[in-house]
């Protein structure tokens, strides 16, 4: 009954989210397959990530249409490649940006609430595949932040130092995406086959488990045991969010953690265990350094099973990338010159 409820509470919320886009006709109660019902039903199919990035794309692409006095239904060509020029932001994003807003008028015409995609022909940026746009960490750097994460959990043992620990723990141990942990309950929480596990939700949809090693669960039942004396029920009972707020001048706490609250913590355990580069770190970087470790350490298909990617150029990606650093003839080129300076100057 509990997950029925939720489940409609979700309905009604994402109902009432695309209820506020602009451009598109009024909802008809009597209309079914009309623009916002099914826009919802589009937005309901995605993954949380997906949903949150998708709503953001299709609502500056309408709000274009609103400015422009222009029925988003009756869009052409012509007013897709408007908009495509003036998208701001790196090509990646643009090209996410033209990706999703096409997948949502590819599932208009399937329901046949419009005729046309004014974006099936746009040409999107390219978007070169080599290079993995996420700043990644050595062993020795993503050590220093797990370093500084456990020494600030054991100074006083808080529940917020506790919960931060235990995150930060996680995704380097286990390159799980961001966005799958903090969507995981309490409940996910479990054993299998003489492992302690996390059960989630992968990227499209997918049930996964990773497995918690030894210290990152330690870390888990820390901070578990603390927000239990703080709600005042055995560590056995608690529900809700994984991860959540604690509370804070007035504020109630239990919240699920964001995204953002995510990246803040890791950039700033990173400048407290002064890494040059914090302030461009972000979740994702602890999954990059975990497929690099990995596959120094386990065969690909492994790997690739473990963080969850449908192809395994993508896993690939992270250490090609490394390796075309660490193997840079600019290192060669750069001691000849420095040994050719140091004879002249003698």
């Amino acid at each position: 009954m509990a997950t029925t409820s939720g489940a409609r509470g979700g309905i009604a919320a994402l109902a009432a989210a695309v209820e506020a886009l602009p451009a598109l006709p009024p909802a008809n109660p009597d209309e079914r397959y009309g623009a916002r019902p099914v826009t919802a039903a589009w937005l309901a199919g995605r993954s949380p990530n997906t949903r949150r990035a998708y709503y953001a794309d299709l609502a500056l692409w309408l709000a274009f249409c609103a400015d422009v006095g222009l029925d988003p239904l009756a869009a052409r060509r012509a007013d897709a490649d408007a908009w495509a020029v003036q998208l701001t932001g790196s090509r990646r994003t643009a090209a996410r940006r033209l990706a999703g807003v096409s997948s949502w008028y590819r599932y208009l015409i399937s329901n046949d609430t419009c005729e046309r995609n004014p974006f099936a022909a746009v040409a999107r940026p390219s978007v070169h595949r080599d290079v993995s746009p996420t700043v990644g960490l050595t062993v020795q750097q993503a050590a220093r932040v797990l370093d500084a994460a456990d020494a600030a959990a054991d100074r006083g043992g808080s529940e917020p130092a506790l919960r931060d620990a235990a995150l930060l723990r996680i995704l380097f141990d286990t390159g799980v995406r961001i966005g799958a942990l903090l969507g995981a309950d309490v409940t996910s929480v479990g054993h299998d086959a003489g492992h302690r596990v996390l059960r989630y939700v992968n990227k499209g949809g997918h049930a996964k488990r990773a497995v918690l090693p030894p210290h990152c669960a330690s870390l888990l039942d820390r901070y578990l045991a603390a927000r239990a004396a703080r709600e005042r029920v055995p560590a056995d009972r608690l529900a809700g969010p994984l991860l959540v707020t604690t509370p804070y001048r007035g504020r109630p706490g239990g919240k699920r953690l964001t995204g953002r609250d995510a990246r803040n913590l890791i950039r700033r355990t990173a400048l407290a265990a002064g890494l040059p580069a914090a302030g461009k770190l972000s979740p994702h970087s602890a999954r990059r350094t975990f497929v690099t470790l990995a596959l120094a350490n386990a065969p690909l298909e492994r790997v690739q099973a473990a963080v969850g990617h449908q192809d395994p150029r993508t896993t690939l990606l992270y250490q090609d990338d490394r390796d075309s650093l660490d193997s840079s003839p600019a290192y060669a080129v750069a001691g000849e010159l420095a040994n050719r300076q140091r004879r002249r100057g003698r």
